[in-house]
């Protein structure tokens, strides 16, 4: 999806109010490199920023969700 259509979802949705999740935005480019044949992460760099990124998608589930998990 490029800039201008990502924009565009982002204002849709806030006009329906649908949460969303703001900060962070993750483009991956390149992504081949970031792993072994055998699926193994290489790059330590992005498995620290993989692992904060996904803890911050798990806060804002938390946040959003009306049901939450026991």
């Amino acid at each position: 999806m490029n800039d201008g259509a990502n924009h565009h979802l982002r204002q849709l949705l806030v006009f329906l109010d649908v949460p969303t999740m703001q900060q962070t935005e993750a483009y991956i480019g390149n992504v081949g490199n970031l792993f072994e044949e055998s699926g193994n992460l290489v790059s330590e760099l992005f498995r620290e920023f993989a692992t904060k990124f996904m803890q911050a998608f798990d806060a804002w589930v938390e946040t959003n969700t009306c049901c939450k998990a026991r």
